[in-house]
């Protein structure tokens, strides 16, 4: 029974690129298509804004977050809050913790160096692991973390 033949080759290709105008095209010629200089718009940035201008003045708006501030402020001395008084500090558990695992990591370290099934093998890891224990702890307690 003969191979069937191979179908055509496929050709493919980009399609052409389709992009989508989002504003509206305006009429008006470009105002002035001259170089600009820095200087030239640090001039125009500089110069005071015109009394007659059709912008209107700042106008307190509801997100100023001064205004916020202040009446936030305010509240809190009505009801008797001292805002800036410093928080008392919560005591670190760190050192308390420190000393549980130093303890009782070192505790199984130690049995396993001076117990009753000693010999030279354990007594060498006991001793090396209470060292590398100790070592571990003290950079990742007083050096890695932070006080919790």
């Amino acid at each position: 029974m003969p191979d069937e033949p191979d179908p055509p080759r496929k050709f493919y290709r980009l399609k052409a690129p389709e992009f989508e105008s989002v504003n509206a095209p305006t009429d008006a010629a470009p105002l002035d298509a001259t170089p600009t200089s820095v200087q030239g718009h640090l001039r125009a940035a500089n110069v005071p804004p015109k009394a007659s201008s059709s912008v209107p003045a700042a106008a307190p708006s509801a997100n100023d977050v001064q205004a916020l501030l202040r009446d936030q402020a305010a509240h809190m001395r009505a009801a008797g809050v001292d805002a800036l008084a410093p928080k008392p500090r919560r005591r670190s558990r760190r050192a308390r913790d420190f000393w549980l695992l130093l303890l009782t990591a070192n505790g199984f370290f130690a049995f396993a160096a001076f117990g009753p099934y000693r010999n030279t093998m354990t007594f060498t890891y006991g001793i090396a692991g209470m060292i590398f224990t100790t070592i571990s702890l003290v950079w990742v307690m007083w050096f890695v973390m932070d006080d919790y």
